[in-house]
């Protein structure tokens, strides 16, 4: 009997280039991220975490995020 081919999963490929990050807001940053929630409401968190963090390069070190 042949073993099945083991697949790795998209996950898997995705993690080799994109380390996870697991995040736990401060309470300012969460309330930022619920007032973007409700003007976004079909948004995924993930896109809501990365409005905040593209906003939050520009407006903090807009040389770097040219």
């Amino acid at each position: 009997m042949t073993e099945p081919i083991k697949r790795k999963s998209s996950m898997s490929e995705f993690r080799k280039h994109n380390r996870r990050i697991d995040y736990f807001p401060v309470p300012d940053a969460l309330s930022a991220i619920e007032q973007l929630r409700k003007l976004h409401p079909d948004a995924p968190m993930r896109a809501i975490i990365d409005m905040l963090v593209v906003a939050g390069i520009k407006a903090l070190a807009p040389k770097a995020s040219s």
